[in-house]
């Protein structure tokens, strides 16, 4: 993506001066520029703790839970106060929302691992689909944690038109370039040519002739 940005901007110089330059970047200088509040901020003498234990963590309702089918999913509560009597509610424990030690956000953190522990036990009861309906009835804030093969059965990937119905029978679903643009529409991706498909094309356009190429596919030297 840097070379796209880079060359598309040395395009618009050319056709603004008439003149070419070069284009250059490199996985690392990419690589901080990914990380860059976190790469500036140590440029400016930040000392970035690491991430504590998912046991013990700072935030027991901003932290990852296994469900019963070995799943995963990121509770990440946007509105801490409002969604927490919520959240009580939808796990099956609103007496958690009347407990001292998780009355309000500071005590919430001061007994972070206690009711992190809480949680492992409720989110182990059920599947990730089964949490992933209450916590959306609820209207609670969480994100499953997918896995690559679940991008098969993901309606969003569909909807967003990045897995894509192919002309292939062998392959009838792929993955659609990210880029759209208005003036073009997508092809729809076909087969790969099969070996020697297009040898006698290949090989006339190069100025071979049929007794030639029949010659060399006799001798095994094309396919």
């Amino acid at each position: 993506m840097a070379f796209l940005a880079g060359i598309m901007m040395a395009l618009y110089n050319r056709e603004r001066t008439g003149k070419g330059t070069s284009v250059s970047t490199s996985l690392l200088a990419n690589g901080l520029w990914s990380n860059g509040v976190y790469a500036q901020a140590a440029l400016l003498g930040a000392f970035l703790p690491l991430r504590p234990p998912r046991d013990n963590p700072r935030s027991a309702i901003a932290n990852l839970y296994a469900t019963r089918d070995g799943r995963w999913l990121l509770l990440s509560l946007a509105h801490e106060e409002g969604m927490w009597p919520r959240l009580c509610e939808a796990v099956g424990r609103p007496e958690l929302a009347r407990d001292a030690r998780f009355a309000d956000m500071p005590a919430r953190r001061a007994n972070a691992a206690a009711l992190t522990a809480i949680l492992d036990a409720v989110f182990a009861t059920h599947t990730l689909a089964e949490w992933g309906a209450r916590l959306k009835a609820a209207r609670l804030t969480f994100s499953p944690i997918n896995r690559i093969e679940d991008v098969a059965t993901d309606e969003q990937a569909v909807a967003a038109g990045a897995v894509v119905e192919t002309a292939n029978p062998d392959m009838p679903r792929t993955l659609a370039a990210p880029i759209r643009l208005g003036c073009a529409a997508p092809r729809s991706a076909g087969a790969a040519p099969g070996l020697g498909e297009h040898t006698d094309a290949i090989l006339s356009e190069a100025g071979f002739s049929v007794a030639e190429i029949a010659r060399l596919r006799a001798s095994g030297a094309a396919a």
